[in-house]
């Protein structure tokens, strides 16, 4: 099992919020650490992956979206994945939702996400 032992970050992730991960096809290194801190972790990929125990899988990039306080992303930059998080897809996040993405590229649509943030 790859869970931190301890959280060197106690303050960064608040203990029991639901954080996501996206795309990810190996989410038990990427997100032991957010374990460790005692985040909630959802998981969404486009194919089945074998989870840590602890983590929870949700089906549908909406429920990921609705049910997450922090979204990070791990995907690769293709023709499927250029502009996945749209204005329709910032809707559903909850209210001070946050959104990380980490991979390379476009994923996020820059004006959808700039005209949410300015309307709050």
């Amino acid at each position: 099992m790859l869970r931190a032992q301890k959280c060197p970050l106690p303050s960064a992730i608040p203990s029991g919020k639901p954080t996501s991960a996206f795309e990810s096809d190996q989410p038990k290194r990427q997100l032991a650490l957010a374990l460790a801190c005692g985040a909630r972790v959802i998981v969404h990929s486009r194919r089945r992956v074998e989870l840590a125990p602890g983590m929870e899988w949700e089906d549908g990039l909406e429920g990921l979206l609705a049910r997450a306080d922090i979204v990070s992303l791990h995907t690769p930059l293709t023709d499927k994945t250029k502009g996945l998080i749209g204005a329709g897809e910032i809707a559903k996040m909850k209210r001070g939702a946050l959104i990380v993405n980490t991979s390379r590229g476009r994923l996020i649509d820059e004006p959808a996400m700039i005209a949410a943030l300015q309307s709050g």
